[in-house]
């Protein structure tokens, strides 16, 4: 794999100064998603999107909300060999997100339970899968101009789904 362009950017973050003053505990959760899209001169761009949100459990009122995605273009060379190589990409976008929050969480970094990435087999086998299958997508090149912009609208997209129980939404 050889990486043409990789960038990384914050997309929203809040902290709340005054979250302490009210709350002694704090619940992390996050969620992250990504995808691969077939790019110009035959390279292909992986996109990965990180959610990560600090909050008190009942009233749910944030301490720390955190949205950032990274994006890589690369030249795939071999998906067995490449595969690896991507997760310690994503491996190094967690740790940037870590030392930022670390950084910029009003010096309560030690009350955050921070994701740490430690990619797994199945993680592994999931990257394969994803480099074979953007490698049989349709080339960059031989779509059409609304392919193009369909696929640009497509990463803009957010879905949101609430669970409501008993007149309730639960997160």
């Amino acid at each position: 794999m050889i990486i043409i362009e990789k960038s990384s950017c914050i997309m929203h973050y809040s902290v709340n100064p005054t979250y302490f003053d009210k709350f002694s505990t704090v619940y992390c959760d996050f969620s992250a998603g990504n995808y691969w899209r077939t790019s110009e001169s035959n390279s292909y761009t992986f996109k990965y999107d990180f959610h990560f949100h600090a909050k008190d459990e009942q009233s749910g009122e944030s301490f720390i909300e955190y949205k950032s995605r990274m994006a890589c273009m690369v030249y795939i060379e071999n998906e067995k060999e490449d595969a690896p190589k991507m997760l310690a990409v994503v491996k190094e976008f967690y740790e940037s997100m870590n030392l930022f929050i670390k950084n910029n969480s009003l010096s309560h970094f030690s009350k955050l339970d921070l994701p740490r990435y430690v990619p797994t087999k199945m993680e592994l086998i999931k990257m394969e899968e994803g480099i074979a299958r953007v490698k049989e997508k349709m080339p960059h090149h031989e779509k059409t101009e609304l392919q193009k912009q369909q696929e640009k609208n497509l990463e803009n997209l957010k879905i949101e789904v609430k669970i409501i129980q008993n007149r309730t939404v639960i997160d």
